[in-house]
């Protein structure tokens, strides 16, 4: 087999180049993979920082003297608000003030009786005229509050006669006139209740005897039901306020 003289060459200069890449591989494999010596990193040693201990020791000498002295001075100070001598001072102090607040008391005491001397009986009378004026005052104003409800108990007497009048020729025949019938009664018996809440009463009229102050007679009846001198019918309702007569009963009278 001959090989010709350039390819030889050629095959030569490869090997030669691939043999110095793989040396230097491993050299610099060696190189990376050889420990390194730590560094040391040296500080400067200053007198101030030597010294900084003694002083902070010293300090904290003279920091620490001034609390012993403090706690030693509780004590003593404690002593001295419970000597003897202290709690007497102060026992003399508490009397004075006792002695002064008693003479202030005196003194009031002597004011009041001198103002009382001279002002009493002007009070007295001030104060009984008040007390009277309170009582006309609510005398008046109760007064004058019946007066309204009297007056206007008598104004609504012809509205109940009116009803009165109407239930008397009212005839309901259907169910309409019942139901507008049962309407009237139910403001009838309303107006009736709030008289009675307001102290209006109706008179007293049949099977009582007659009396002059609330019934006046319109006619009188022979009659075998009731004696005579008793109320036998009711013509027209009778009104009260109270023991006022707003207006009599119309009556007929038995003769007996």
């Amino acid at each position: 087999l001959e090989i010709s003289t350039p390819f030889l060459s050629s095959t030569m200069k490869i090997s030669a180049c691939l043999l110095f890449f793989l040396m230097v591989v491993v050299m610099a494999s060696n190189a990376f993979m050889q420990p390194r010596p730590p560094i040391v990193v040296r500080k400067p040693i200053s007198r101030v920082s030597a010294e900084a201990p003694a002083e902070g020791a010293e300090e904290d000498g003279e920091t620490e003297a001034p609390a012993k002295e403090e706690t030693s001075a509780g004590p003593a100070a404690t002593d001295i608000l419970n000597s003897p001598a202290f709690l007497m001072k102060k026992i003399d102090v508490l009397k004075q003030d006792i002695t002064k607040a008693e003479d202030d008391l005196v003194e009031a005491t002597k004011r009041y009786e001198e103002a009382k001397a001279e002002w009493g009986p002007d009070l007295d009378k001030l104060q009984k005229e008040f007390s009277n004026m309170r009582e006309r005052i609510s005398k008046r104003s109760s007064e004058g509050k019946s007066e309204a409800t009297f007056a206007v108990a008598k104004e609504l007497m012809r509205v109940l006669d009116n009803f009165d009048r109407a239930f008397g020729f009212v005839n309901a025949q259907t169910d309409e006139e019942v139901e507008i019938e049962a309407t009237y009664k139910q403001a009838y018996d309303l107006l009736v209740s709030t008289l009675k809440e307001l102290g209006v009463t109706q008179v007293e009229t049949v099977g009582c005897e007659f009396s002059y102050e609330d019934h006046q007679a319109m006619m009188q009846q022979p009659s075998d039901e009731y004696e005579e001198g008793t109320v036998m019918a009711e013509m027209a309702k009778g009104w009260k306020f109270g023991d006022r007569l707003i207006r009599p009963a119309l009556v007929t009278v038995s003769a007996g």
